[in-house]
């Protein structure tokens, strides 16, 4: 079976496949402080068609929390790794404390997870919406409009600090949201008239990003080369370096 995502979390080793989430752990050695355990497998999660592998863990110590797509089209599942580990414990086995947040009404494309894990980011193979909602109650705290034509969605990203929400996507555009001051982000300011009112007041009273740059369309993989940009809450945004972290003509490569 292909192996479509592999990450470390903490104690654990989680592999995603196209329709299937292994959890391993790695017991405490009892032996040898040097010696390295062998993983032993906790849990087999069933998924949708998961193409892209998309899995999210939270890497703070007070919420151990996956998230990955679910059966239902559009839907993401909030799995408690630490319940997870209480179950293997008590019952030997499948389980984990989870819940179902829908979030679009088209096959999910992108997730991500706040740094603390209290809030997860969508967007759809549409493209042209990200919603944020809270882990714990699964409510909206916020929607975005990232354009009006469809884009596969490459990255979201959330700052450090949860304050603001990145989006790239194939239109070589990177789109940045404010989620605590939402007041900072851009509305459209056009009259909705007639029996236009209802659609165009979907696109006005979106919020759209405070700030946007352009990349140019390059192949990760080519130069290593990495943008590091900068920007204001009143939508300035700037290049402050550029890196190449592989040199293509070496000879001794």
């Amino acid at each position: 079976m292909k192996s479509y995502d592999c990450m470390f979390f903490h104690y654990r080793l989680i592999v995603v496949l196209i329709n299937e989430i292994h959890v391993f752990y790695f017991p405490t050695s009892s032996t040898s402080e040097a010696s390295t355990p062998s993983p032993k497998h906790l849990s087999t999660v069933t998924t949708s068609l998961n193409p892209r592998g998309l899995c999210e863990v939270c890497s703070s110590v007070d919420c151990q929390l996956m998230v990955y797509p679910a059966r239902q089209r559009g839907a993401v599942l909030l799995k408690d790794l630490v319940c997870l580990d209480q179950e293997r414990e008590e019952r030997g086995g499948q389980g984990g404390s989870e819940s179902v947040c829908t979030t679009h009404s088209h096959d999910l494309t992108a997730i991500a997870l706040s740094p603390r894990g209290n809030m997860v980011a969508t967007a759809s193979t549409k493209g042209t919406i990200i919603r944020v909602h809270s882990t714990s109650s699964r409510d909206l705290v916020a929607e975005f409009r990232r354009g009006t034509d469809s884009a596969n969605i490459n990255c979201l990203c959330f700052s450090l600090d949860s304050e603001y929400m990145l989006c790239s996507s194939d239109k070589a555009t990177v789109h940045i949201f404010s989620i605590k001051d939402q007041t900072l982000n851009k509305k459209l300011s056009l009259p909705a008239v007639g029996i236009l009112s209802r659609a165009v007041s979907s696109y006005t009273e979106s919020q759209w990003g405070l700030a946007q740059f352009s990349l140019a369309k390059e192949a990760l993989c080519a130069d290593g080369s990495c943008h590091k940009y900068t920007f204001t809450t009143d939508g300035n945004c700037s290049r402050d370096a550029f890196n190449m972290f592989l040199d293509m003509f070496d000879d001794h490569m």
